[in-house]
């Protein structure tokens, strides 16, 4: 048939009645490579969905067809670019030794979408760089291509903080913590939250960098803004967790005192007031204020989260062994109202901190002080780094048990109308 357009609906057609895909035959698939430049662009998507699914060619076929499709990576259609890249991933699945350099292929055309005036193409783009990065370590980036711009909506500037801090390296990490902390000044709370947390990664990955993540996030506390101050106490907690040794370099005291500073700490969201918490549990002892400071958290016990009861108890019971005399009022307290709380999962906890405490202070401090492997933050991309995962709805809004594991829809992805 002539007509290409007959000849796409009648392959698409045939598609729809085999739900499982049509096993591609080699000489179909050299009679639509042959007229792959007749089609459209949806045309062509089809044709190249068709071949990932049912034509494997070998040796030098198998290159021939690669080299053939080359051109299709510098298409105007983003799909067709998309799909082209795909296809080359599918080859490079089987190919080891030359799957760096197909990814290397890839990684300018996925770039080019970046360029383009769409925010939502240019959000594509960034979440198919993430999936490049995890998948192939070894590229070098420009990481000055991802600083964000003044005018990129949210869910832009949240991708493109994630591909930084996936980009940073030994040599380029100083200049994005620098970028980072411009960030932390900026309106929008959920690019505060990534810029301060992604100090804290950039931290954790290389320790040249630590002394410079302690000074920026103390310099953070300084500022006694509510969501500055609670990202910053988050990040704080996850080094403190791999690097107890460094709690004497943050200025966590200063934070800690005054009636200016107990109204700031009241006002925290869930996640300050729960890495506080543990900060106050697990170094209490080093902390003057320590015990006010709980005290002052745990008189809003009734109307907080269920995540901050549970953090209440159980840094109550761990402060309780460090300083008994200052907490056993405030323990009390705690205990009373977590069990009186009709939330089974509190009135357990507080049970179960109550029998602990009754063991002796030696046992207690075995089991409440216990040393705690630092849990790597879920990341909803981690399980979509097959190949069959690129170009698929689910690399854009991630896999759907990820949002039912999530506090929120809104902490993934946020598209807002600017």
């Amino acid at each position: 048939v002539n007509d290409q357009s007959i000849v796409v609906n009648a392959h698409y057609a045939i598609n729809e009645l085999d739900l499982s895909g049509i096993s591609i035959e080699p000489q179909w698939a050299i009679y639509l490579h042959n007229r792959f430049k007749e089609f459209n662009g949806w045309g062509k998507c089809l044709v190249l969905e068709a071949l990932m699914k049912g034509y494997h060619p070998q040796g030098d076929d198998m290159f021939d067809m690669l080299n053939a499709l080359d051109g299709m990576l510098q298409h105007s259609n983003p799909a067709v670019v998309l799909d082209t890249a795909k296809l080359f991933l599918i080859v490079a699945k089987n190919l080891p030794k030359i799957t760096e350099q197909i990814y290397l292929r890839i990684r300018e055309p996925v770039l080019t979408l970046l360029a383009c005036g769409n925010w939502e193409m240019i959000f594509l783009g960034l979440r198919h760089v993430i999936f490049i990065l995890k998948r192939c370590h070894n590229l070098k980036w420009d990481h000055h291509f991802f600083f964000l711009k003044e005018n990129d909506p949210t869910f832009v500037k949240i991708s493109k903080i994630s591909v930084l801090t996936a980009v940073c390296s030994e040599t380029t990490a100083e200049e994005i913590t620098q970028e980072f902390s411009a960030y932390v000044y900026y309106s929008d709370s959920r690019v505060i939250q990534r810029a301060i947390l992604g100090i804290a990664e950039i931290s954790l990955k290389f320790q040249s960098q630590l002394q410079l993540g302690i000074f920026k996030l103390n310099s953070f506390l300084e500022l006694e803004l509510e969501e500055i101050t609670a990202w910053t106490f988050e990040a704080i907690s996850r080094i403190l967790r791999k690097f107890p040794r460094t709690f004497p370099e943050f200025s966590l005291g200063k934070t800690m005192q005054g009636p200016e500073s107990f109204k700031l700490i009241s006002t925290l969201n869930s996640h300050g007031k729960i890495a506080l918490l543990w900060i106050l549990g697990q170094f209490g002892k080093e902390i003057q204020d320590a015990a006010y400071v709980l005290e002052e958290i745990s008189t809003r016990f009734q109307v907080e989260s269920l995540e901050v009861k549970l953090e209440i108890i159980h840094a109550a019971s761990k402060l309780f062994i460090l300083e008994p005399n200052q907490m056993m009022p405030i323990l009390q307290l705690v205990f009373k109202l977590g069990v009186e709380d009709s939330n089974v999962d509190v009135s357990e906890k507080t049970q179960l901190c109550s029998r602990i405490l009754a063991l002796g202070s030696r046992e207690a401090t075995n089991i409440l002080f216990s040393e705690e492997i630092l849990k790597e933050e879920e990341d909803e991309m981690e399980e979509m780094t097959d190949v069959e995962g690129f170009n698929q709805v689910k690399l854009v809004h991630g896999n759907p048990d990820y949002f039912l594991r999530s506090e929120s829809v809104e902490d993934l992805i946020s598209f807002d109308s600017t």
